[in-house]
């Protein structure tokens, strides 16, 4: 038996509840997020797996409830991504974080130097965020020479990096 994407209620309670579920997310989200996005998936959600075992307004609210901290775990995720650490607050960084950073940045400084020359400085470029234009026109040579560098020094640290934490080598 397949399922019906019909939920059976009147126009008004449809309405009533859509309104509703607006104003859930809008109190709930920032300026930023779009509301509309959030209610379109609750009611897709609801559709696909709505049995009537429960009243719709507390089914489309447990389903929102779930659509929201997905929301925001989502959006915190981008948020923190996209931070160098050493910018976040010192409440968000915990002393294993901080350990754990400050020896990642050792073994890739490590493995840096272990790059051969013509690629050292395109790749010490990348790592601190420069795109491949910028660091063209920093080095003053032709960006497809960039990229190119790029590939190889990228390559090179990546061995380094790799020989660096196989144990017995």
């Amino acid at each position: 038996m397949t399922r019906s994407w019909t939920i059976s209620a009147s126009p008004a309670t449809i309405r009533s509840h859509h309104q509703q579920l607006r104003r859930y997310f809008r109190e709930r989200t920032p300026r930023s997020v779009d509301v509309d996005d959030l209610v379109s998936t609750t009611w897709l959600e609801a559709g696909r797996s709505f049995a009537h075992r429960c009243t719709l307004r507390y089914y489309l609210f447990v389903i929102a409830r779930r659509v929201l901290a997905s929301a925001l775990r989502r959006r915190s995720r981008l948020v923190l991504d996209g931070t160098d650490f050493d910018e976040l607050p010192t409440q968000l960084r915990s002393p294993s974080s901080e350990m754990l950073v400050r020896d990642l940045q050792a073994r890739v400084a490590h493995a840096l130097a272990q790059v051969e020359e013509p690629f050292v400085g395109v790749v010490a470029l990348w790592l601190k965020g420069w795109d491949s234009v910028s660091i063209a026109r920093q080095l003053g040579v032709n960006y497809n020479t960039v990229r190119s560098r790029l590939v190889r020094g990228k390559k090179q640290l990546d061995a380094a990096l790799i020989s660096a934490s196989t144990p017995g080598c």
